[in-house]
């Protein structure tokens, strides 16, 4: 059966107040109408006149991507994913209570935030990132860095890390001091400004 897809635009920029009132917090974005449905042993979005979104929702419970061919939650790690217009890898729960929801965190060596793989800037070797309070230092192909070592950004000493704690080190391979959240690089921005619905 041949769906049509109706294009929506999702809001993206509310006011604080409006913020405040319908989104979840740390998103910015208002949630999505609907609620969730189960059919043929898989799970939809639907919006309150039952129709099947496709592309991204916002829920209480985080971001979720709903397969564009037919509607169908995506779980697992997927790889090449065009999301509006820009390609990456991502990785949504494939269990749990948040089964389906972007990954903010690690798994399997990996660092994602609201679902997108964070890599370190072409070029910089390594860069600090603070996903949900914590800091992790992360390649240009987004593995966490965990052995306790020096490390190198452009060919000189800039990290260290110790016990769990990452720190600055001088070309000597001194301490300066530990690495703060508010050193952390900013995380990449996740824009998800559109919306399907299908009929």
């Amino acid at each position: 059966m041949r769906k049509n897809l109706k294009k929506q635009t999702a809001v993206l920029i509310v006011s604080a107040a409006l913020a405040a009132q319908t989104s979840l917090a740390g998103y910015g974005a208002p949630l999505t109408p609907g609620d969730w449905k189960q059919e043929d042993g898989a799970w939809r979005f639907c919006d309150p006149e039952q129709n099947a979104y496709a592309g991204w929702v916002l829920t209480s419970s985080g971001w979720y991507y709903m397969d564009p061919s037919d509607g169908k939650m995506v779980t697992g790690k997927k790889s090449g994913l065009s999301v509006d217009g820009d390609t990456g890898t991502y990785y949504f729960s494939d269990s749990g209570s948040d089964k389906g929801a972007g990954l903010s965190g690690t798994k399997d060596g990996y660092l994602y935030y609201q679902g997108r793989l964070v890599e370190a800037e072409d070029g910089s070797d390594f860069q600090v990132f603070e996903v949900k309070n914590k800091l992790y230092l992360v390649n240009e192909s987004g593995k966490v860095q965990t052995d306790s070592k020096n490390y190198k950004v452009d060919g000189n000493y800039m990290y260290k890390i110790s016990g769990g704690t990452i720190y600055y080190i001088d070309d000597d391979k001194n301490v300066e001091g530990k690495v703060e959240a508010s050193d952390a690089s900013t995380l990449p921005e996740v824009i998800f400004d559109k919306e399907y619905v299908l009929n």
